[in-house]
């Protein structure tokens, strides 16, 4: 049997005789104990090719017994990939592949060959790992159990803890895989430190004294901690009884505690090889010493002193040369990575092979936009040639999401590691409309969302559900809210004509959902029973007429994955205090936030998106480094919120900076491939970004060595990707829109208050009276300034009606009783209670001050009267009608006609010229008598009154001169106007005098005034 041993500390070899007998195998190893796969080189193609050419010609069945430790999953896929490949997809028998968070896990066989025992004898002992969600639950009701024992009160709201309970999740698992131990908490904070910070400590006894326990009455562990028994159960087998058969730890570089020792024991098995990702073998020894905590090769020298072996001793793996451009590309990677004690040695940098870059590309877009763009467009160019592969490597996960969308203009899907949140799929959006709705008592925009989402049907045909939720929405949804709950929705369908029809479908949702609501408005309700309640509603709502509610929302992969989840959230929640059902789509959501939906249809993809970690070992045609920018290429470190950084290094949790370390070694990794890209934005939704410190260093070293010049900056992507939307084709300029519909279309009757837009805006005219379009009420609409306009006028009018003539003594009182019957539910609001209501009490104060003063010169005050004035024109008779807010009947007999505004009052030049005819038009009806039960009369004056409860609340202003020929001069323009209309030629133009501006906008989008407008964009 051949085989080769290093002696740790002189790099010796033992010759094959010197080889212990190990059992029966006639394995042909030709391996070191540990080597590295060099920087440019494929690592896992690398892997497989080695254990192909040591194992499958000559003895193709030993292959079988090889075991492969790989980091990560995604890594154990492609190694399969990999070999599959390497056969010529003829049979091949893989080796035992596994990840190392994976060992002794039943599912990957982990058994000797010859005794068919696993491998961990103990693995059954080892206790279960706790749901992440079921110790979400926990440590929350825990927060809560603390802050009553420490307070008294009653406990937080519980979706409060859930949240701080993923965080204090998070410190727990940093520091179990630190392997700490709790009691080191205990002497954590010495007496001269700040209270707060005693305070802190006292909290995380949650996770050093309660949570074990909990644990230990469940027999249960984290995952953390169970990962760390498989690891060393397995490592203490391995050391006490070496397997028979080969082990090969590939591309770890021993960052957690745990994988470290398991690392040293394969190392001296006597088939063991510990197989490093990347060393670098060109830093010089002195750079070497001097590596700090945030360099790329600061792991594996911790590494390589854990297992007692020289950089030196550290020999290739496999048989295949080394390219000499990924020979220059390192050497290139070793001087921009230098640490900071030698940096200096960049002055004595002469020169560097410019076969360095051969390969190398970045590229500055302008913005986050331009830079998802070009990304997608150089993979979609790298999936021209047949085969070949591209993949998107970035932490930005808002960059990861645009290529995504861009991609899909070539139908394109893509392999992205990183999934899609639960939250955001079609069933979980679905459900958490659900929970809205349910924790905001049927209220309207959550009510709608809900039924106009894909999956709602009730059991009925989608295109007539739609029609209903259509009919619903415009009846008793739009407008000021309904009164709470189903029954409030009810009660406002049942007036309207709508009633007969829509009244059994909304009751058929009321009653399905009535289990759900009563719970959602309980103080305290168990959390299961929520959660099932809103499950049977959900299936109830997703049914149609040709399939159950069940089978549409469980079906399919994202319903799959949610009905697991929903699963094991019900047992956990079972173990979970009441909770107050108002807080439940907060709770819920919460609890929904860290579950994926991960794909197995995009696997057969050629492009992907990987995240750094996921990257690890990856291999494709074409790397794109997105993102390089501070902040992601390395993430900041958040600050830790329960401790300080004195005090994680008393601890011994490991600083910020390895997680730096690992972000460069990652880096490292993509850089040497032979063709990468890097590529980042200048700017972030319109903020400078700060460059890579890597990206910063290289072109620092190519500035230096005379190589900036040299290297690819392909800006012709940057160009492209503007021309990508662009429309070639000639641009037609859009003229205004001038529609001339036939006479018998055009309006005959018109009120004097809209006697002004039609002559600022005759397309509005026709947008209202010919097309008949009116704009939808918002819906749920709060209270605006046309309602609080409606109350002011509806209060006073009121007033007036009561008291024509004399006020009483109680005037005032009379008068805001009046208003807060006239505001209604409204003065429920909290913005009308706090700014429109004692408004409204200075002017009621100013106006009953005004009355007093006026009342002697009155015989008698009219309110909302009506009137109309008949025009003849070309086109036949026109009405002019009128509703006076109010025309008061002067001692000396003239009358004088007012008007209340609570927004701006006209000019007086715009009302001589004509421009804002209201009044005028209102006097000459009255001078007419054209008003009902209303003597006629010489209108005396026109009066303006504002009302905005400012200081002072109210305004009179006073036209008295020649109204009559102002009146009569208003009536002539009105004629004209109509006149000018009855001519079938003459068009309805939109906005003809823009520079005049317009009060109100209803119809401008569909008259399109920002695309033909001068200096206008269509925004």
């Amino acid at each position: 049997m051949d085989a080769y041993r290093y002696d740790r500390r002189h790099c010796t070899r033992r010759k094959p005789s010197q080889v212990p007998d190990i059992g029966c195998h006639k394995v042909a190893f030709l391996r070191p104990h540990i080597a590295t796969v060099p920087l440019g080189q494929a690592f896992i193609d690398a892997v497989a090719l080695g254990l192909i050419n040591d194992f499958a010609d000559s003895q193709p069945e030993v292959l079988a017994d090889v075991t492969v430790l790989l980091p990560t999953r995604r890594a154990t896929r492609t190694l399969k990939e990999a070999f599959l490949r390497f056969s010529k997809r003829e049979a091949l028998l893989l080796p035992r592949i596994c990840a190392i968070g994976d060992v002794g896990d039943a599912e990957f066989g982990f058994r000797d060959s010859d005794t068919e025992d696993y491998l961990i004898n103990d693995i059954h002992s080892v206790p279960c790992t706790i749901s992440p969600t079921r110790r979400k639950l926990l440590l929350a009701q825990l927060i809560q159990r603390w802050w009553h024992a420490r307070t008294g009160d009653t406990p937080n709201a519980f979706d409060q803890a859930l949240h701080v309970a993923g965080g204090l999740a998070t410190f727990l698992d940093q520091f179990q895989t630190a392997r700490l131990p709790f009691s080191s908490l205990d002497t954590l904070v010495p007496e001269d430190y700040a209270a707060h910070w005693r305070e802190t400590v006292d909290f995380l006894r949650i996770i050093s004294k309660q949570w074990p326990t909990l644990l230990a009455e469940r027999d249960l562990v984290d995952q953390a901690m169970r990962r760390n028994l498989m690891i060393e159960n397995l490592t203490r087998q391995w050391k006490d009884s070496p397997p028979k058969t080969p082990i090969v730890a590939a591309g770890s570089t021993g960052s957690l505690p745990a994988t470290a020792d398991l690392l040293v024991v394969v190392a001296n098995l006597p088939l063991g090889c510990v197989l490093l990702p990347g060393l670098d073998r060109n830093l010089d020894d002195k750079s070497w010493e001097a590596l700090e905590e945030t360099h790329p090769q600061y792991a594996l020298k911790r590494l390589l002193s854990q297992l007692e072996v020289e950089r030196c001793a550290v020999a290739n793996w496999g048989d295949a040369e080394e390219q000499p451009s990924a020979i220059k590309r390192s050497l290139l990677l070793s001087e921009l990575m230098r640490p900071k004690a030698t940096s200096a040695a960049w002055h004595k940098l002469d020169s560097i092979d410019p076969s360095a870059v051969q390969g190398l590309r970045t590229i500055t877009c302008p913005d986050l936009g331009t830079e998802s763009t070009v990304i997608a467009m150089m993979m979609r160019e790298a999936i021209e040639t047949a085969g070949r592969t591209a993949a998107l490597v970035t932490g930005d996960r808002e960059l990861a999401r645009r290529v995504k969308v861009e991609l899909r203009r070539w139908q394109l899907t893509v392999d992205d590691s990183a999934g899609l949140a639960l939250a955001d799929t079609r069933v979980g959006v679905f459900l958490r409309l659900i929970a809205s709705m349910a924790s905001t008592q049927a209220a309207p925009i959550p009510l709608l969302a809900m039924l106009k989402h894909p999956l709602c049907n009730g059991g009925m045909a989608h295109e007539i559900f739609r029609d209903y939720v259509g009919k619903f929405e415009r009846s008793s949804l739009r407008g000021p809210r309904p009164p709470p709950g189903f029954r409030g929705l009810l009660e406002t369908l049942s007036l309207t004509s709508e009633s007969e029809k829509l009244g059994p479908w909304l009751q058929s949702i009321a009653s399905a959902s009535e289990h759900l609501l009563a719970l959602t408005s309980s103080s305290s309700a168990p959390l299961a029973d929520i959660l099932k309640s809103h499950i049977l509603f959900a299936e109830w709502l997703a049914t149609d007429t040709n399939c159950s509610g069940a089978v549409r929302l469980w079906a399919e992969e994202d319903g799959e994955t949610t009905n697991a989840f929903l699963r094991e959230l019900i047992v956990a929640a079972r173990e979970a205090a009441p909770v107050r059902g108002r807080e439940y789509e907060v709770i819920f959501g919460e609890l929904l936030a860290d579950a994926v939906v991960r794909s197995t249809c995009t696997r057969q993809s050629r492009l992907h998106i990987w995240g750094p970690l996921e990257s690890r070992l990856q291999q494709a045609e074409l790397i794109i480094v997105g993102g390089l920018n501070e902040g992601i290429w390395p993430r900041h470190a958040d600050a830790d919120a329960w401790l300080s950084r004195p005090m994680r290094q008393s601890l011994g949790v490991p600083a910020t900076e390895q997680t730096v370390g690992l972000s460069a070694h990652d880096f490292s990794q993509l850089f040497c491939a032979p063709n990468v890209v890097l590529i980042r934005s200048a700017k972030n939704a319109g903020t400078e970004t700060v460059p890579s410190r890597w990206l910063v260093r290289l072109e620092a070293v190519l500035h230096r060595v005379g190589l900036a010049q040299r290297i690819d900056c392909s800006t012709h992507w940057i160009a492209l990707s503007a021309l990508l939307d662009k429309n070639c084709s000639p641009q037609k300029q859009i003229k205004p829109p001038s529609p001339r519909p036939p006479l018998a279309a055009r309006p005959r009757r018109m009120s004097v208050s809209r006697i002004e837009q039609w002559i600022q805006n005759p397309y509005d005219i026709f947008a209202r009276d010919i097309l008949h379009l009116r704009p939808l009420d918002p819906i749920d609409a709060a209270p605006d300034a046309i309602d609080y306009g409606n109350a002011i006028h509806a209060a006073l009018d009121r007033f007036v009606r009561k008291y024509p003539s004399k006020l009483p003594r109680q005037a005032l009182d009379d008068l805001l009783t009046i208003g807060k019957d006239c505001f209604g539910a409204a003065i429920a609001n909290p913005n009308v209670r706090t700014f429109w209501w004692p408004r409204f009490e200075r002017i009621a104060d100013w106006f009953i001050t005004l009355e007093r003063n006026r009342r002697f010169d009155l015989i008698e005050s009219f309110t909302e009267r009506t009137g109309q004035l008949e025009i003849n024109a070309p086109g036949g008779t026109f009405t002019l009608t009128a509703k006076a807010d109010r025309i008061d009947r002067h001692v000396n007999g003239g009358l004088y006609i007012i008007d209340y505004k609570t927004g701006v009052l006209p000019s007086k030049t715009k009302i001589l010229s004509g421009e804002a005819p209201q009044l005028p038009l209102e006097a000459a009806i009255a001078n007419s008598g054209g008003f009902e039960d209303l003597n006629s009369g010489l209108s005396r004056a026109l009066v303006y009154v504002r009302l905005d409860g400012g200081d002072p609340a109210g305004e009179w202003r006073v036209i008295e001169k020649n109204v009559p020929a102002l009146a009569e001069q208003a009536l002539s323009g009105v004629a004209a106007l109509v006149g000018a209309f009855d001519n079938e030629s003459t068009p309805y133009h939109a906005v003809p005098a823009p520079d005049r501006g317009l009060q109100y906008g209803n119809y401008q989008h569909l008259a399109r005034v920002l695309e033909w407008s001068s200096g206008g964009e269509d925004k």
